[in-house]
């Protein structure tokens, strides 16, 4: 099948969604698939905007749209709705040129802007929701969402799906959040990307600069109410990888990274969220903070089995609960313990293998916990990685993904 893809980002960024890693299974199965992709630009602070190579992919082939540069590379107020709006509105003139042109069979998309895709006629049509995009929309929109923008973004979601010939969610919180019938296609992750061992010199160096931090402010750990938490012989590392976005909660991660001074905490990945954490790093002295900055995604796995424990933290809203993270898959494909705030989808999908806490004091628990219980911990780690690799790979999410095509097409 040839397939058309608009991407909001480009293909090569730092970013590995959940786009580039479906549809780079599929072009491995032989089939052929065409990406339009936004110009690239450094005058930003969203990293999907940013390509970090240029290489390609036999099936793969990616095709620029044409912009305007002097608006393109401009900062404007809500900056990332009106590029991407801009981007969108290019794609839905010319969409109609690119499908004939390229002979093309399926098209998915995945954003509201892409609206009038849902009414052509001349290929099968998938619209994706990869994130509760009505609540993104609330979100990014701001004072807008109070004037009636949100219930104008609901009606057209519903009436863009009823129009496509599949529609695919990433949760089940996302299925029963819209009455149109769609098909459950989780995230998952890649196992043949990952290596468990190539993080060790990387964990070293991270160690390195933790003890040359503090060397000349050295903590005993904290007491509380519990018994004080047992130190492996190695300090360890408790860490977060992915962009650094509102959602995420790292409010509750750097204030247990102040009540817990003997440990290090790692943050990897670059986004809007950077110099507000690099604020309160500075302003509450947390020398055992480290963070790297925007990275690769096969990095952003050296980082993952550098660390001790993961951590899977947002805050809690409409748009979490129905988050499906990537990172989660990435975690436990390393058999790393996990501590997640409790949304629903999370909860959803865990069969005993995670740990909560949905507050500072709550993480510092688990923390304790899966350190004075290491065997429990790698039980748990085992649990999640054996479910990761019958149900959560991108190799089996793709076989799905071909069948529920096959199986729409023929209705």
């Amino acid at each position: 099948m040839n397939f058309l893809v608009p991407y909001l980002m480009r293909w090569n960024s730092l970013n590995r969604s959940r786009y580039h890693q479906l549809f780079t299974k599929l072009a491995k199965r032989g089939h052929t698939v065409h990406v339009l992709q936004p110009p690239s630009t450094q005058n930003t602070s969203d990293t999907g905007f940013m390509s970090i190579s240029e290489t390609s992919q036999e099936g793969i082939y990616l095709h620029d749209i044409e912009v305007n540069p002097r608006f393109w590379n401009t900062n404007l107020p809500f900056n990332k709705i009106f590029k991407k709006g801009y981007y969108c509105f290019l794609i839905n003139q010319q969409v109609d040129r690119w499908i004939k042109d390229l002979s093309i069979d399926v098209l998915l998309f995945y954003n509201l802007a892409l609206y009038p895709l849902s009414q052509k006629k001349s290929c099968f049509k998938i619209y994706d929701l990869g994130d509760d995009h009505t609540e993104l929309f609330k979100a990014e929109l701001g004072l807008l969402h109070y004037l009636g923008a949100t219930r104008l973004v609901e009606t057209l979601m519903i009436k863009m799906m009823r129009n496509c010939d599949l529609v695919t969610t990433i949760s089940k919180d996302l299925e029963k959040r819209y009455p149109v019938p769609s098909t459950l296609l989780s995230n998952g992750v890649n196992l043949t990307d990952t290596h468990p061992g190539e993080g060790q010199a990387l964990r070293a160096g991270i160690l390195q600069t933790s003890k040359e931090n503090s060397c000349n402010d050295i903590h005993e750990p904290i007491a509380t109410d519990r018994s004080v938490y047992p130190l492996p012989p190695v300090r360890p590392i408790v860490g977060f990888v992915g962009s650094l976005e509102y959602f995420i909660d790292f409010d509750m991660m750097l204030e247990t990274a102040a009540r817990m001074p003997n440990i290090t905490f790692l943050i990897a990945g670059g986004g809007r969220q950077m110099d507000r954490i690099v604020k309160i790093k500075q302003e509450k002295g947390l020398v055992n903070l480290h963070l790297t900055g925007g990275l690769k995604h096969s990095e952003i796995l050296r980082h993952i089995d550098a660390m001790d424990i993961c951590l899977n933290l947002f805050i809690k809203s409409p748009l979490t609960h129905a988050a499906c993270p990537i990172k989660l898959f990435e975690y436990l494909a390393y058999q790393k313990p996990v501590i997640s705030t409790r949304i629903r989808e999370v909860q959803n999908m865990d069969k005993g293998f995670l740990y909560y806490a949905d507050n500072a004091a709550e993480l510092e628990q688990a923390i304790t916990r899966i350190l004075a219980n290491p065997q429990e911990a790698e039980k748990k780690s085992a649990l999640g990685f054996s479910i990761v690799q019958q149900k959560y790979t991108w190799d089996k999410i793709a076989e799905e993904f071909l069948e529920a095509i096959e199986k729409n097409r023929k209705v």
